[in-house]
């Protein structure tokens, strides 16, 4: 019942009403085995509220320590994909697009990566 209810802020767009008490949930041991669907919640909110730049960083390495094979963590992957374009960090970016389309092939965000690779090698060649 505790993840639904984040689930359906989450589906609401309601950010702040998720970070307002989620870590309270993360930390019951009665919602142990949602957890990672708990953290990606977390981190969602965190991304939209787009200012705790360190706590982003910090749930990302998580997510993707404890459930690195889980495609749940796709749009992470995705997430810094895009953030290391931004820095204009292509070695970076490539690396990163690679292992996602490794990882998780049949993913909504590998097909956004797929896009992407697709834009920064047309981009690349006409510099």
């Amino acid at each position: 019942a505790i993840w639904r209810y984040y689930y359906a802020l989450s589906r609401g767009n309601n950010a702040e009403g998720i970070l307002a008490n989620i870590d309270t949930a993360l930390t019951d041991k009665r919602c142990e085995s949602y957890k990672a669907n708990l953290m990606y919640i977390k981190w969602w909110a965190l991304r939209r509220q787009r200012n705790e730049t360190a706590k982003i960083d910090t749930l990302e390495y998580e997510l993707l320590t404890q459930y690195g094979d889980n495609p749940m963590v796709s749009p992470v992957l995705l997430s810094r994909c895009m953030d290391l374009l931004a820095k204009q960090d292509y070695n970076g970016t490539y690396a990163r697009i690679n292992e996602l389309l490794e990882k998780f092939p049949s993913t909504d965000a590998a097909v956004q990566a797929k896009k992407m690779l697709d834009k920064l090698k047309t981009a690349q060649n006409v510099k």
